[in-house]
């Protein structure tokens, strides 16, 4: 038997002996084969943790002599020798010889690759023997078959370690059974069995072992994260719960505050009125409105949530109109737009489609309260976590409640904490308090911010397109690419330009007008020598445009005479674009790719300064609140924030994009939005950066400069998808998408079609232009490359919702955002209804025939909102012929449309004028005796309003009884005009006392209108100073000009007759009007000075400006000698009336109740309302001053000065007599509170109401 052993040598119990024979093993059993092997194929000794393949040899053959690796792609010189190209490159671009030989190699020329070569390297990395590019060992291995001696080559193992050697391990044992069991003895064969057992199962522990450490590893991982899920959405629930409860408490005071369906029940059974009854009606449905909006707090959150997304769903469709073209035509039609659940319903309908990006946006806005603000219900010790960390990888403490580890961050990012916060220390606890104010404070103001962001998301429902247009109708030209559109300074006109190097310059109004024709042609045409790139408007200048295109030069136009004005042209390069300084309206600046930013001034020919960029520049923009600060993006992904008092470097750096940036527009003074060729729109804060505050994606961008446009809260822009993509600041998904149709399929671009977020109408696609973006100069070519169509130019039409897009096929659409229902007040055209080309729907508002808090008649008001709503609408669309529905209250209709038709241009030139519209009654409408009794009366207050409008030097006392002569003699009104001697006759000193100080004549006015047999008729007096100085107590010059329209009582007096006797009312009527001017001069009459009324009552004259009176004095006087059934006298009398009333309702003073219950009444039937004023003894005793006269012209009290200078009138009326005065000054004009008649110049209130007043009182 051999005297040899198995499993000796130190291998151990349960090692195996070494494929190499180690000490002991069983290649040194005596008289084996294996001592016949050769001596040179030894194997070698395996190294105690040594590194495996160490001590093999590597061959020769492959080697590179420079590197001493495997050659990779060999090239071979001219000296026959081989290397790495890589390293002989190197050697010749150093040396210029062989490494070996140093054989002279001059150039790259001189060696050329080697083919043979490298087929045999790579036929030898196949076989194994070498890694990857770097070359490796060659392993040699042989099977071994029974009664194979042969050695066995491999990579060396580590003694008894069971590792990956053991194949080859197993192949030498089995070698040895075949050939040497038959020496092993019974303990020998059971010593072995035993070894062999251990190893089998250790070897399966340990793989056991080994894969279920991995499992474990995982599920610990995997535990750690889910609980810190848990923890996040614990805070969630908390948080959301927290505001929950706040919004439901909001709704639950809504509700409490409003009394229940079973009491205005109960009042509706005790109501005989019906009119009383219908209001009550409609105050249930809105109750039951708000019973449903209210959440009761019994029901479960989950039921709530879930009943919500199905009724969400349930029975709703967003109807669009379909828009054709326009005509010379229009209608008007109102809707009743009372509480309906329809708008919220559609709302909602627009927040579910976007709810996951609404919840994005919530925990962003409320961040802050979620990590570091509020008290939460779950702490780390119920969860078992004791911390988590956020997004971006800082720790943050789950302690969050007051004392226990609050945290505090500068901003907080998307539901994390921003790069650059930092945790900071917990608050002590005697300040928790004020914290958790401060915290809830915070956050109801983050929760009022997302709920701001979710209803202007919702405001509006779809795009609807107006009108199309094409840049070219020429089909010569091969590119047709919008570049740039922009709207003028008073968005009257847009400039559309591009690469057919034409400018041309459209009228708004005529393009949604002639929307219908195929071929809309512009109003002026400018052509450039070059492609445009970029257009801008002057904000100030109107008429003058700047350019810039393709060979560097920026040009000034003059678009009136289509002439330029100034050419620069320093740039080296392409010029991309250019814009103006709205607050420094000469100033200009534009952006180059030779990589400058050049300011340039109207006033000088060449560039007032140079800001050089570290790449090309392509786009430049002001911010519109500053002279100074200049935006703009460039080719290394930048966008660029200057101070141009400082040129050296920027104030802000903003980084974030991947490509270039495109363009850079201003959300407002300290919002930008950048848009990138890598597809995304970026906003940025001036006063927080580098940090970008939101990204927008959802559209198309990955070469071409697509367009740009914002307005406040909303971004247009394009995409290379042929569709115009809309955004709200606050979201990140799209708000609208809009595609345009190829003109291969539709002609001139088709009308398109509009949807929600993003999913819009399909269209074919065709071949077109581009203008491309990249990171190179050579990318930055907008070339003309074939490639799909994108919209490639967007502009916002200023302060409205009106968008303007273009694309490369030069298809350009008028587009309008549009909301859910029409809001009282208004409107929203549609086109090609029925006969009509275009139609205005007007939103009525609230059907309640009575507002008891504004004292109104609410449905025949919102009647002439609308119809005034619907006229200005259609008006600015420059239709020719108007006709209105009557809305259940034709006259109420006519009055607010015809007032609303009005337009003072008596003194522009007739070029200059703008046409009106033809307003009418619909033919198949009833009602038309009110709708001619409504323009009867508007256009009679429209005449007052042009007595009051006119300049003083065109309107004097002469000049306006000639007017109302020649207007109220037509109408059968006798009009009688007294002069100076008839007044001097009469003894009117006090009225001739204010004409004194100036060179145009006085006059009085006496008209007569009899439409009654009455004996009695009803007096109406009216101030007439034509202009008012203030006489010797001059009036500042501020706002003086104003003072043309002093005689607002008699254009009322002269209207309201002029009124009646149109109407043939059935009333006697005389009016009376003093009319002069109170002028300095040294005629004048002089404070201090005493007059004579025509009553014989003297006057001391404290105020030369306290005229009004003096003239209205003997005008009552006068009035008086008729015995008439009253007397109403109407004067723009003082300023006080305005401070006490503002500019809403006339002061009235009236020692008569009945007079003043049936002008009330009047005035809350015609909308012109009126406010009874007290009229005490105390007033009066102020104003009699007994040293020497009877009356002073100015009150000696303080304040109430509109309630002194009525009692001052009342000295003047005949005890018994009467009367009513009013004061005007407040509702003279620039009134705010009727839509109908404009908020700017003289409104001729309140005559509507005289004429109900009279037409009531006078035939009473």
């Amino acid at each position: 038997m051999s005297s040899g052993t198995v499993g000796g040598g130190g291998g151990g119990a349960g090692s195996s002996s070494s494929a190499g024979g180690g000490p002991g093993g069983a290649g040194s059993s005596s008289g084996s084969s294996s001592s016949n092997s050769n001596t040179n194929n030894k194997k070698r000794l395996a190294t105690l943790n040594g590194i495996p393949t160490s001590v093999d040899d590597k061959t020769n053959d492959f080697l590179c002599p420079i590197c001493f690796d495997i050659i990779n792609e060999a090239y071979i010189t001219r000296c026959g020798h081989t290397f790495c190209h890589q390293c002989i490159a190197r050697s010749i671009d150093v040396a210029k010889k062989c490494p070996k030989c140093n054989y002279p190699l001059a150039s790259h020329e001189h060696i050329v690759p080697n083919f043979l070569l490298n087929e045999l390297i790579t036929k030898h990395r196949l076989k194994g023997g070498g890694g990857g590019g770097g070359g490796g060992l060659l392993h040699r291995h042989k099977s071994s078959q029974p009664g194979d001696n042969s050695p066995q080559f491999h990579t060396g193992g580590t003694c008894g370690g069971g590792d990956a050697n053991a194949g080859g391990e197993g192949d030498t044992l089995k070698h040895f059974l075949a050939t040497e069991s038959k020496k092993l003895s019974l303990s020998d064969v059971n010593v072995m069995l035993e070894i062999l057992t251990q190893r089998k199962t250790l070897l399966e522990a340990e793989s056991c072992a080994a894969q279920n450490r991995l499992l474990h590893e995982f599920l610990k991982h995997l535990l750690k994260q889910k609980e810190q899920q848990q923890l996040q959405i614990a805070n969630e629930i908390a948080l959301i719960r927290s505001d929950l409860l706040d919004v439901e408490k909001v709704l639950k005071d809504v509700q409490s505050s409003c009394p229940t369906v079973a009491e205005v029940e109960q009042s509706v059974r005790d109501e005989k009125d019906e009119h009383v009854v219908a209001i009550k009606r409609e105050i249930i449905q809105i109750i039951d409105t708000i019973d449903n909006i209210t959440v009761p707090s019994n029901r479960s959150l989950v039921d709530d949530t879930c009943s919500n997304v199905t009724e969400s769903y349930e029975g709703f469709n967003l109807h669009g109109a379909r828009r054709g073209g326009h005509g010379g035509g229009g209608s008007i039609s109102g809707g009743s737009l009372s509480s309906n659940p329809s708008s919220f319903l559609a709302r909602k309908q627009r927040m579910y489609q976007h709810f996951d990006d609404f919840v994005q946006c919530y925990f962003a806005a409320r961040s802050e309260d979620l990590y570091f603000g509020k008290d939460r219900s779950c702490s780390s010790d119920s969860l078992g976590v004791g911390e988590r960390s956020t997004s971006s990888g800082a720790s943050i403490g789950t302690g969050t409640g007051i004392g226990g580890g609050s945290f505090s961050s500068d901003r907080l990012m998307g539901g994390g904490v921003h790069p650059s916060a930092a945790a900071a220390a917990a608050p002590s606890n005697a300040s928790s308090q004020s914290n958790l104010d401060t915290t809830r404070s915070s956050g109801r103001s983050s929760l009022d911010t997302f709920r701001e962001s979710l209803i202007k998301f919702s405001k509006y429902s779809a795009l609807r397109p107006l009108a199309t247009l094409n840049y070219s109708n020429d089909s010569n030209y091969v590119s047709t690419i919008v570049s740039s559109i922009e709207f003028d300074k008073d968005s009257e006109y847009f400039a559309i330009a591009g690469v057919t190097k034409r400018i041309k310059i459209f009228d708004y109004y005529t393009a949604i007008r002639d929307a219908a024709v195929d071929i809309n042609y512009p109003i002026n045409e400018m052509t450039c020598n070059s492609k445009i790139s970029c257009v801008i408007w002057n904000s100030y200048f109107k008429q003058v445009l700047a350019s810039s295109d393709y060979e560097g030069i920026v040009t000034i136009w003059d678009v009136l005479t289509r002439t330029r004005t100034k050419t620069f042209e320093e740039h080296d390069k392409r010029c991309w674009c250019v814009d103006f300084n709205e607050v420094d309206t000469r100033l200009l600046a534009s952006g180059s790719d030779d990589a400058r930013v050049k300011l340039w001034s109207l006033n000088v020919d060449h560039s007032v300064a140079t800001i050089e960029a570290r790449a090309n520049v392509c786009c430049v923009k002001f911010n519109p609140k500053s002279s100074c600060h200049l935006a703009f993006g460039t080719a290394d992904h930048c966008v660029n924030y200057y101070d141009l008092r400082n040129l050296k470097q920027p104030l802000c750096l903003f980084k974030g994009h991947r490509k270039a940036v495109s363009y850079v527009k201003f959300l407002n003074t300290d919002e930008i939005v950048s848009a990138s060729t890598d597809g995304q729109l970026k906003l940025w804060n001036i006063n927080s950066p580098p940090f970008c505050l939101r990204s927008f994606t959802g559209h198309i961008n990955e070469k071409n400069f697509a367009g740009l446009a914002t307005n406040n809260d909303y971004l247009a822009c394009g995409s290379e998808d042929n569709s115009l993509c809309v955004y709200y600041k606050g979201l990140s998904k799209q708000l609208f998408n809009l595609k345009f149709s190829s003109s291969s399929t539709s002609g001139s671009g088709g009308t398109g079609g509009s949807s929600a977020a993003g999913t819009g109408s399909s269209s074919g696609i065709g071949n077109s232009s581009s203008r491309t973006s990249g990171l190179q100069s050579t990318d930055m070519e907008r070339s003309n490359s074939e490639g799909n169509e994108f919209v490639s130019a967007v502009c916002w039409r200023k302060q409205s919702n009106i968008i303007i897009a273009g694309n490369s096929e030069g298809v350009i659409k008028i587009l309008e955002i549009v909301c859910g229902p029409v809001k009282a007040g208004q409107t929203r055209i549609f086109w090609e209804l029925g006969k009509f080309p275009a139609v205005a729907v007007a939103g009525l508002g609230d059907a309640s025939k009575w507002d008891e808090l504004d004292e109104i008649d609410g449905a025949k008001e919102n009647v002439r909102i609308a119809a005034a709503a619907g006229v200005r609408a259609l008006s600015a669309n420059k239709i020719a012929e108007i006709a209105v529905e009557d809305m259940e209250h034709p006259q109420q209709a006519a009055e607010g449309a015809t007032l609303a038709n009005y337009k003072f241009q008596a003194f522009k030139s007739k070029e200059k004028q703008t046409p009106l519209p033809a307003v009418s009654f619909a033919e198949d409408a009833s009602g038309k005796a009110d709708w001619d009794r409504g323009v009867i009366i508007a256009e009679a207050q429209n005449f007052a309003r042009v007595l009051m409008e006119t300049p003083a030097n065109h309107m004097t006392p002469t000049i306006f009884a000639d007017t109302v002569k020649h207007r109220l003699g037509a109408a059968n009104v006798e009009v009688v005009v007294h002069d100076e001697a008839w007044a001097k006759e009469k003894k009117m000193g006090s009225f001739l006392s204010v004409t004194n100080g100036s060179n145009e004549p006085a006059r009085f006015l006496e008209l007569t209108y009899r439409g009654s047999q009455d004996e009695q008729c009803v007096a109406l007096v009216g101030k007439g100073i034509t202009f008012d100085s203030g006489g010797i107590s001059l009036k500042p010059s501020a706002n003086m000009d104003q003072m043309r329209a002093d005689m607002g009582g008699a254009a009322n007096v002269v209207s309201t007759i002029l009124a009646l006797a149109q109407l043939k009312a059935p009333v006697h009527v005389k009016g009376f009007v003093p009319l002069c001017e109170n002028m300095p001069s040294g005629t004048a009459t002089k404070p201090g000075d005493v007059v004579y009324a025509m009553n014989g009552k003297s006057i001391c004259v404290d105020n030369t400006d306290a005229e009004g009176r003096l003239i209205l004095a003997d005008a009552l006087c006068y009035a008086s000698t008729f015995n008439p059934k009253f007397i109403l006298d109407i004067a723009t009398l003082t300023g006080a009336i305005k401070v006490a009333l503002g500019d809403c309702v006339s002061g009235v003073f009236s020692s008569n109740n009945k007079l003043w219950e049936t002008i009330h009444e009047a005035g809350s039937q015609t909308g012109d309302r009126v406010w009874r004023m007290p009229l005490f003894k105390h007033y009066s005793d102020q104003m009699c001053d007994h040293n020497g006269y009877d009356l002073n012209n100015l009150g000696k009290g303080k304040g109430g000065g509109s309630c002194t200078a009525a009692a001052f009138l009342r000295e003047f009326v005949p005890k018994g007599t009467p009367w009513l005065h009013v004061d005007i000054a407040g509702v003279m004009g620039d009134c705010s509170d009727q839509s109908y008649t404009g908020s700017k110049g003289m409104s001729g209130r309140p005559m509507r109401t005289l004429v109900e007043f009279v037409t009531k009182a006078g035939s009473a």
